[in-house]
C-alpha cells in the first residue's frame, strides 16, 4: 500500500509531463506550410502498399517504406491536412516521453531523474520541431527508446522468451523506419561486448560487479544466448529488405554534407539543446557548450563521489580546512547513490547510446556528404538522461565542496564562536539553503527557459515560404482563361506546389534537367507550338537545378514579362504572348501622328482579383515626339468611374513588334457593362494634357466587358 502511494504523485507528474508535451506538439500544428520532404512523403503514401514498395526499390528512395506504409493507411482514415499528415508524429514523439521516462526506470536512475528526463523532452524545441513534421523521424525516435528498453530486458531477465522476440520485432520495425536506427542497435552490441568483458576483468580482480553489470558466471553465456537470439532474429525480420534495398543503402549519394569532427559534435549537441530555431548559429555553439560542461562535469563529480565511496574517505589527510570540513560533512543519499558500482555501467550504457550514432553518422559522412542533423533524432533520450543525471551529480558536488564554504561566509563569526564556546550556534536560515538542489534546479531551469525562448521562435518567428499564398496568386493570375491556353512553370522539382494548387492548370518544368539551358528552349519552343499564351513561373530558389535563371531567359524568349510580384520567397513572373487571330485592328490616329495600330486584351472574361493583360502595337515616327508622352489605359465602370489603371511609357514598334503590359483587376467587380479605354497624354507639357485622336476624341475603346454573370 505504501508503495502505490509512493508511485501515485510519481504516475500523476508523468501524466502531467506527457499532457504537456502532447500539447506543445498539437500547439500550430497545421500553421507551417509543408517542406518539399513532407510533400514528397504525402504523395509518395498514396499509392497502394505494393507499389509504395516497388517505387522504393525503383527509384532508390534512401528511406525505407515503414513510415510510407502507416503513413498510407493513416490518410484514408484522417485525410489529407497538414494537421492530419503530422499527426501520426505528433502521437510517436508523445509517446516518447514515457519511454524516456521508462528507461530512466529500467537504468535505475531514481524517479527524480526520470521525471527531469521526461520533462526535458517534453519541451525540447528539437523533439518538437520533429514532432511537427510529417516524416519518419519522430517515429525513429520512439521506436529506437523503445528498442533500448528492450535490450536492458534482454540482458537484466534470465527468461528466453519473450524479450528478445519483443526486442526483434521493435529492432526490425525501427529499421524499416529509419536505417540510421541500425546505429542505436550498434550501441546495444557494442555495450553487451562492454559488459561481458567487464564482467570477465571484475571477477578475475575479484571485485563486485554492481548491480547493473551483475550476471553470475554461468550467467554471461546464458546472457549471449539470449542477446544471439534477439540479434539473430531482427536479421532474418529485416535482411529480406535489406537485400532488396542494398544498392541504395550503398549507393546513397547524400544531401547533407561532410563536417570536421568538433563541428559535428558542437552541432549535434547545439541542436539537441535548442534546436535550430534560434537567431544564429552561435546561440547553438553556446547550448551545445553548455550541455556538454553539464554532462562533463556531471560524470566528472559522479566518478568522484564514487572514488570517495572507494577509499571509504573524501579526501587525504593533511589538506586544509576544506578536506577537515569535508570528511566531516555526513554522506548524504544522493551521494551513496551516486557511488554504487552500477552507476558507472549506467553511464557507460549512456554514453555509448548517445555517440555511437553520433560518430557512426559522422564517419559515413566522411566519403559521402550525408550528415544532417535531423538524422540524429534517435540519440536525443541518452543526451537529455545525461544532463538530468549530470544535474544530481553536481548539485552533491555542491554539497560537498561548496556548502561549507557558503556556510562560513554567511554565519561566519557564529561558526568561530561555537568553535571557542561550548555551545553550538544553530545555523541562520539563509546558511541552511540547499545549495546542491538549488544548482541542480538553476540548471535544469536554464535548460528548460533556451528552449521556451526557442520554441517562442519555432511557432511564431518561423518564417513561411508563401506556398498558400503562391496557390492563391496562381488561380488568380490564370482565372478568365482557358486551361489549355496557360502553364505554370517550375524552375525546381518540388512537389509542395502540387499539395497546395488544386486548379486545372497544367504544370511543367524548366529547365527540364538541371542546368539544361537547350532543353529549356526547346520547351519554350514547345509551348508556342501548343497555343500557350500564358505562362507563370514562381521562381524558387534552385541553386542544384537553375543557378544562373535558366527558366526566365528562356521564357523571354518566346513572351513577355508583364509583370513580377514577391509572394513569400518567391518572385512570381507572368509571362504572355498574344494569339495571332485574335488582334483587333483600330488604326487610331493621334494628332502627334502616333498610331495605335491594333490591340488585344487578355481574357475576354474578367474575374475579381485576376490580371487583364493587354498587347498593342502603336507605330509612329520617334523624332517628332516630344519624349514625355505616356500610354493610359483604364478599366471602367457603367458610370465612367475607374476601377484599374496603369500608365506606362510610350514604345514605339516596328512592323512585327507589340508592347504587352498588365493590368490588375481589383478584389470586387461591380455588374454590369464595363470598358477599357487607352489613350495618350505628354508629361513634358504644363498640366500634363491629354493628345487628342483625329476624331477628337481622348481615348479609344479597346473592349467592352458585360460582367452580369459574374455579379462580382
Amino acid at each position: 500500500m505504501n508503495r502505490l502511494r509512493r508511485k501515485s504523485p510519481q504516475r500523476a507528474a508523468l501524466l502531467a509531463v506527457i499532457m504537456i508535451g502532447f500539447a506543445l506538439r498539437l500547439f500550430r500544428l497545421g500553421f507551417r506550410e509543408l517542406r518539399g520532404d513532407e510533400s514528397f512523403g504525402f504523395f509518395f503514401s498514396l499509392s497502394s502498399p505494393a507499389q509504395i514498395v516497388a517505387r522504393t526499390l525503383e527509384m532508390q528512395e534512401p528511406h525505407p517504406v515503414g513510415s510510407y506504409l502507416l503513413q498510407h493507411a493513416w490518410l484514408q482514415l484522417a485525410g489529407t491536412h497538414e494537421f492530419a499528415l503530422r499527426f501520426i508524429p505528433v502521437l510517436a514523439g508523445t509517446l516518447a516521453i514515457p519511454l524516456v521516462f521508462h528507461l530512466a526506470k529500467q537504468l535505475r536512475l531514481g524517479a527524480h531523474t526520470a521525471l527531469a528526463a521526461s520533462l526535458l523532452l517534453a519541451v525540447n524545441t528539437y523533439a518538437i520541431w520533429h514532432s511537427q513534421d510529417a516524416r519518419m523521424y519522430s517515429l525513429s525516435l520512439a521506436l529506437t527508446a523503445a528498442a533500448t528498453i528492450l535490450a536492458l530486458r534482454v540482458i537484466r531477465q534470465p527468461k528466453l522468451w519473450p524479450a528478445p522476440a519483443a526486442y526483434a520485432l521493435c529492432a526490425a520495425v525501427a529499421l524499416q523506419v529509419h536505417y540510421y536506427a541500425g546505429f542505436v542497435i550498434l550501441a546495444h552490441n557494442l555495450f553487451l561486448l562492454f559488459l561481458l568483458l567487464r564482467n570477465l576483468w571484475m571477477r578475475r580482480a575479484q571485485r563486485p560487479v554492481g548491480r547493473f553489470l551483475e550476471t553470475r558466471r554461468s550467467g554471461d553465456g546464458a546472457l549471449l544466448i539470449r542477446w544471439s537470439l534477439a540479434q539473430l532474429l531482427t536479421a532474418a525480420l529485416f535482411a529480406p529488405w535489406l537485400v532488396s534495398a542494398w544498392h541504395t543503402v550503398a549507393g546513397y549519394g547524400g544531401n547533407g554534407d561532410s563536417p570536421a569532427f568538433g563541428a559535428m559534435l558542437w552541432r549535434s549537441l547545439g541542436v539537441f539543446a535548442l534546436s535550430e530555431a534560434v537567431p544564429h548559429p552561435i546561440w547553438r555553439f553556446a547550448g551545445g557548450l553548455l550541455a556538454g560542461s553539464i554532462i562533463v562535469a556531471g560524470l566528472a563529480s559522479g566518478l568522484r563521489n564514487r572514488d570517495y565511496a572507494e577509499d571509504g574517505s573524501a579526501t587525504v589527510a593533511g589538506q586544509g580546512p576544506e578536506s577537515r570540513n569535508d570528511e566531516s560533512r555526513p554522506k548524504a543519499a544522493g551521494d551513496q547513490q551516486q557511488a554504487l558500482p552500477g552507476q558507472s555501467g549506467t553511464t557507460v550504457f549512456l554514453l555509448f547510446y548517445l555517440f555511437i550514432p553520433l560518430l557512426a553518422t559522422w564517419l559515413g559522412a566522411r566519403q559521402r556528404p550525408i550528415f544532417d542533423e535531423r538524422y540524429l533524432v534517435a540519440a536525443l533520450p541518452p543526451f537529455l538522461l545525461l544532463i538530468a543525471v549530470s544535474a544530481p551529480s553536481m548539485s552533491n558536488w555542491v554539497d560537498t565542496h561548496l556548502s561549507w564554504r557558503w556556510r562560513y561566509w554567511v554565519d561566519g563569526e557564529s561558526v568561530a564562536r561555537s568553535g571557542q564556546d561550548s555551545a553550538p550556534h544553530p545555523p541562520s536560515p539563509l546558511a541552511r539553503l540547499p545549495l546542491g538542489r538549488i544548482s541542480a534546479a538553476a540548471l535544469i531551469i536554464l535548460i528548460l527557459a533556451a528552449n521556451v525562448y526557442s520554441l517562442r521562435n519555432h511557432y511564431f518567428e518561423s518564417r513561411s515560404l508563401g506556398w498558400r499564398a503562391l496557390a492563391g496568386v496562381l488561380d488568380r493570375w490564370a482565372a478568365g482563361l482557358p486551361a489549355q491556353d496557360v502553364r505554370i512553370a517550375e524552375n525546381f522539382p518540388d512537389p509542395t506546389l502540387a499539395y497546395y494548387y488544386k486548379g486545372d492548370v497544367q504544370r511543367f518544368m524548366i529547365p527540364p534537367r538541371p542546368h539544361d539551358a537547350d532543353g529549356a528552349a526547346q520547351v519554350v519552343d514547345s509551348l508556342i507550338r501548343s497555343s500557350v499564351f500564358r505562362v507563370i513561373l514562381p521562381a524558387a530558389p534552385a541553386p542544384n537545378w537553375d543557378a544562373s535563371g535558366i527558366a526566365p531567359d528562356a521564357l523571354a524568349a518566346g513572351f513577355r514579362q508583364v509583370l513580377q510580384e514577391r509572394i513569400g520567397i518567391f518572385p512570381v513572373h507572368l509571362y504572355a504572348r498574344p494569339d495571332p487571330q485574335g488582334w483587333q485592328e483600330l488604326d487610331a490616329l493621334f494628332e502627334n501622328g502616333v498610331t495605335l495600330v491594333k490591340a488585344q486584351p487578355s481574357p475576354q472574361t474578367l474575374t475579381a482579383g485576376g490580371i487583364l493583360v493587354l498587347h498593342m502595337d502603336w507605330r509612329g515616327n520617334q523624332s517628332e515626339l516630344t519624349g514625355g508622352e505616356k500610354i493610359f489605359v483604364h478599366l471602367l465602370n457603367e458610370s465612367g468611374g475607374i476601377l484599374s489603371q496603369a500608365d506606362p511609357v510610350l514604345q514605339l514598334n516596328s512592323a512585327d513588334g507589340y508592347s504587352s503590359m498588365a493590368l490588375r483587376l481589383p478584389a470586387t467587380l461591380p455588374p454590369g457593362p464595363l470598358r477599357l479605354i487607352a489613350g495618350l497624354y505628354d508629361v513634358s507639357l504644363e498640366g500634363a494634357p491629354k493628345i487628342m485622336t483625329e476624331r477628337g476624341l481622348d481615348s479609344v475603346v479597346l473592349s467592352e466587358f458585360d460582367n452580369e454573370a459574374n455579379g462580382k
